[in-house]
Parts: structure tokens; sequence; C-alpha cells
């Protein structure tokens, strides 16, 4: 009996959590490269960078809120997703960022190493120029490795974007709002 004990309290505990549970709406972003189709899906709390139609710059602000047709950000801005013109999406590899880590590190860490080094066994100059251009020479492998990690989206007629609604408690019925460019 104590052995079903805890597969009950466990049904019990579980049982309640879906009974809270809400939905959750994630922004899926299609696109093709090189002939096979990509794709991207950015939940709420996420960081969004996006360029509006008529604008110039991005903007980056993380997402609050999707629904229907339109992104709520953090800053209390509504942004239809017909008004975007490009995005900037960050794919969440862990490799990359690993690497990136390492090389921003390194090349801030190699260049304080030497000078430190030089200090204490009382080397002239202080400031070795070809301790900074390797220390240059990491950094900048960083922003490459950063910059690899990141996918650029001009939307155009064949990348569409839309809000999916996750919703477990109603299945059967289709909560899909698609806004094609």
């Amino acid at each position: 009996m104590m052995k079903y004990l805890k597969y009950i309290l466990l049904l019990i505990v579980l049982s309640a959590g879906l009974a809270k549970a809400q939905s959750q709406s994630l922004l899926r972003v299609t696109y093709m490269r090189f002939g096979s189709p990509k794709i991207i899906d950015v939940l709420n709390t996420e960081m969004l960078e996006f360029k509006l139609k008529g604008e110039h710059h991005f903007n980056k602000d993380k997402i609050i809120k999707l629904q229907d047709s339109t992104i709520l950000f953090e800053n209390y801005t509504e942004v239809k997703l017909d008004q975007i013109k490009a995005l900037r999406l960050r794919k969440h590899n862990p490799l990359i960022t690993t690497f990136q880590t390492i090389f921003f590190m390194v090349g801030v860490g190699f260049v304080t190493l030497n000078t430190v080094n030089n200090v204490i066994t009382d080397t002239s100059p202080v400031f070795n120029e070809k301790a900074a251009y390797i220390s240059a020479a990491l950094l900048a492998t960083g922003f490459l490795i950063r910059e690899i990690g990141i996918v650029r989206v001009k939307m155009t007629k064949n990348k569409n974007i839309k809000i999916i609604n996750i919703d477990f408690q109603h299945l059967n019925s289709d909560t899909t709002t698609t806004s094609s460019k």
C-alpha cells in the first residue's frame, strides 16, 4: 500500500500543475537557406532585435506577450507582424556561446597577465605591444564567433513569421495566427 501511495501523491501533484498550466505563445520564423527550410522559434521573455518598415536602425526589446498578430514588448510598445521589415535572431548554440566566452576571457586575460608578469619581473616596457596585438586578435575572434551565432532575416514573400499559441488544454482547436510576407 505504501508503494502505491507515492505514485498517487505524484499523480495529484502533476495533475494540479497541469490544471494551473497557462497557454504559451511563440514566434516562429520560417525561411529558406540554401534550398532547405529553416525554422527559428522565439519564446516569450526572450530578446528580439527587429527593424520596422521605414526605419533604418534595429530595435532591441524583451517580448512580454504574443497575441494574434501583435507583439507586446517590455517598454509597452506594440508591433504588428506586418510592420516588421527585418529580424536579427540569435541561435542558442551552447558551443558558440562557450567559444565566444573563452576567446573574450583569454583576450582580456592575456594582455593583463603579460603586463602583471612584466611588472613582477621588472621588464621594460611594462606594456608589450606584441601582447596587445595577440589580445586584440583574440578579442576580434570572439566578436566574429558571436556574429556567427546571429541569423539575419529580411522579410520577403518567401519568408513568413507567425505566432503560434501552444495551449495544451485545447489541443483539438486551431489557434494559429499567420502573417505571411
